[in-house]
């Protein structure tokens, strides 16, 4: 009960919502057909996706990875092996 009356309040206080359902039902769709597969990480959903985004950045390959801290490390192996290499990581990389 306290905890719906500090939401009532929360809401009274905001102007616009932090956070709000942008998902539609085939966006939940898509993520159950890939989770119901055998491999979410490493399937084929994941090699089409890798294959979509690279054509949609320009690229030659794109790569899909578990965690930034993989993709971190996978990006300094990348630049050892040709330091021509263009990596892309998120802004907190590296830090």
């Amino acid at each position: 009960m306290a905890y719906q009356r500090e939401r009532e309040r929360e809401k009274a206080y905001m102007k616009y919502p932090l956070a709000s359902k942008t998902w539609d039902e085939a966006e939940y769709q898509a993520v159950m057909k890939v989770l119901g597969g055998d491999y979410y990480k490493m399937g084929s959903y994941c090699k089409q996706f890798e294959k979509a985004y690279a054509e949609w950045a320009g690229t030659k390959y794109a790569v899909f990875c578990n965690s930034g801290s993989s993709a971190n490390l996978l990006a300094i192996a990348a630049l050892r092996h040709d330091p021509r290499c263009l990596t892309v990581t998120n802004q907190h990389g590296l830090a």
